[in-house]
């Protein structure tokens, strides 16, 4: 992370506030104070994965994980008529799981802001972990979305359909 002296100095300072507006992690805004000012760069680079960074590719294609999701969930209630259908799926494998945080907390943390912040999805369980996964998941959102996508009724699924998502 490049950034100039006064650069520097603001943020430096901006953490020197915190360790009085938040007692708890006052160590945890020490530590980067002194990061900050001496310019340590390997220690630098945890700023950097704070700041952190989505392209707008990724973000749309969260979005877009989001959205199969809750088409899977109206797909799967429209199957009321047809019970056996239904019981065929397992509705927890529908469920949006989120992401994993240890691997994926980038995409964890978009996720978090669209339903907290923006108030998208709220309708999703975020769970006891508040949508950590706890494994990787964006490989097996990646084969979901590839099938989804190629539906032709993306919102009006059928169980075989459905099957095929989940089981991706």
């Amino acid at each position: 992370m490049e950034m100039t002296n006064a650069q520097r100095l603001i943020l430096s300072n901006q953490y020197k506030m915190m360790t009085m507006m938040d007692p708890e992690n006052a160590e945890r805004y020490r530590r980067l104070q002194t990061i900050i000012e001496r310019g340590f760069g390997l220690q630098m680079k945890e700023l950097e994965r704070e700041f952190g960074e989505l392209s707008e590719d990724t973000c749309r294609t969260i979005i877009n994980i989001m959205e199969m999701h809750h088409a899977l969930g109206v797909s799967f209630e429209n199957l009321r008529d047809h019970l056996k259908d239904k019981a065929e799926i397992d509705e927890r494998r529908i469920a949006f799981l989120g992401f994993d945080a240890a691997t994926e907390a980038r995409y964890l943390s978009y996720v978090r802001f669209l339903v907290n912040t923006e108030g998208r999805y709220t309708h999703f369980d975020s769970g006891t972990h508040g949508f950590n996964a706890q494994t990787k998941m964006w490989d097996k959102y990646q084969r979901m979305l590839a099938i989804w996508q190629s539906c032709p009724r993306q919102y009006h699924l059928c169980a075989i359909e459905i099957s095929q998502i989940i089981n991706a």
